[in-house]
């Protein structure tokens, strides 16, 4: 069994209070976990409305796939165009 959690951390260069935060990183969450399947959460920052942190985590029987799916999520995040992503870092257990 492989465990993967990827951590995205966002600039959120357009919204204005935390409540626009809010809609645009709920959006972001609903769209990953709709479309790949995985487990979502705002784990940083979320009382800085220009910044936040996402993790994604999921389990399966190798890293490969579960890779592949972070980075289709990567770039899921990338072209909605709100947020821009500065980092990335992969933990595997």
């Amino acid at each position: 069994m492989v465990v993967g959690v990827c951590r995205l951390q966002l600039r959120l260069p357009e919204t204005f209070s935390l409540k626009d935060k809010r809609r645009i990183i709920k959006s972001l969450q609903d769209k990953i976990k709709a479309r790949f399947n995985l487990a979502v959460a705002e784990v940083g920052f979320q009382e800085n409305k220009g910044l936040s942190e996402l993790a994604l985590a999921a389990v399966g029987t190798a890293r490969d796939p579960i890779h592949r799916v972070f980075m289709k999520s990567l770039e899921l995040v990338e072209s909605d165009g709100r947020g821009e992503v500065v980092e990335v870092e992969v933990e595997w257990r």
